[in-house]
């Protein structure tokens, strides 16, 4: 039943072998939006202290700055090694939790980088994500330039204005990206989506249809074994009634004895040999009984001399 039901298994196998792994890069997706969310909200954040900074000079808003800025420049790291053509996946994976993202997705976010890279939609996410990276650098140079001014004796109020008016235009530029950014990485999850889908519809409708055709041969097959075993066993058991009537005495039940010192074997597989007597040798040759024993399954031995011609039905 088992070796009939293996082709099912197989299919079972294998169509949660793909579930398992949509579930996974599905999951790597959400992780991917969640990632970007916290790049957005972490930039604009890093925008508002480094403005505060720019207005009061106080330390507290660089290191709240410093804290904010720390998401985006994590997830740089992450992306720079893996860029590389032997990325080391500890440093990336340190770069991932600095951006905030959950240790267990981190596996595979890079697995789904490696993965689709070069897929339009993800070239296009990581194109914008780049361009991202620049603006953020773009920021810590204005970060730099502020806290020159404020570590001189006499701050230059207004280079300090221009320095502010710099971080304005670079949040400015910043914003259409990141819609950009959210639409295009939206639509490569449900690209990704979609194409998951097809797969596993497109494996199941293969998969299944071969899995009823080879059940439906092994069961052809064991329903002919076991008609094929079936009549050898009724043969078998027809012979041995046979040679047992043949061979015994109807009313008695006794051994008939061996007449003119002529003898026949009666050889049937698997039953022991019976000795019967040379004068029933009429009754096994007769057409009927003839297609009964076939070669396969009776042979008939002259153990002596019989005085008229043995049956030669069998061999």
């Amino acid at each position: 039943m088992l070796f009939i039901l293996s082709p099912f298994l197989a299919i079972v196998i294998v169509l949660v072998w793909l579930a398992i792994l949509s579930i996974s890069i599905l999951a790597a997706g959400r992780a991917y939006v969640e990632g970007e969310s916290l790049w957005s909200k972490s930039q604009k954040e890093s925008v508002f202290h480094l403005l505060r900074y720019a207005e009061t000079g106080a330390e507290r808003d660089v290191i709240e700055y410093e804290r904010a800025i720390a998401v985006p420049l994590g997830f740089r790291q992450a992306r720079l090694e893996l860029e590389k053509s032997d990325p080391n996946y500890e440093i990336a994976y340190n770069g991932f939790v600095k951006g905030g993202s959950h240790p267990d997705d981190i596996p595979g976010v890079i697995s789904l980088y490696e993965r689709f890279h070069r897929v339009s939609y993800m070239k296009s996410v990581l194109d914008i994500w780049r361009t991202g990276d620049a603006f953020i650098a773009r920021l810590n140079r204005a970060a730099e330039d502020l806290r020159r001014i404020y570590s001189s004796e006499q701050p230059d109020l207004a280079q300090r204005d221009l320095i502010a008016s710099r971080i304005v235009q670079i949040d400015e530029e910043l914003r259409p990206w990141q819609n950009k950014f959210s639409n295009t990485l939206g639509a490569a999850t449900r690209w990704i989506k979609s194409t998951l889908l097809i797969v596993v519809l497109s494996v199941a409708g293969t998969l299944i249809p071969v899995g009823i055709v080879l059940t439906q041969r092994m069961v052809s097959r064991f329903d002919q074994a076991e008609r094929e075993l079936k009549g050898l066993r009724l043969r078998e058991e027809y012979a041995a009634k046979l040679a047992y009537h043949a061979s015994h005495d109807p009313l008695t039940g006794l051994f008939n004895g061996i007449r003119d010192d002529r003898i026949l074997y009666l050889a049937v597989k698997p039953i022991p040999v019976v000795v019967i007597g040379a004068a029933d040798i009429d009754y096994f040759c007769h057409p009927f009984h003839s297609r009964v024993f076939q070669p396969s399954s009776v042979r008939i031995v002259s153990a002596s001399p019989v005085s008229r011609p043995v049956c030669r039905t069998f061999s």
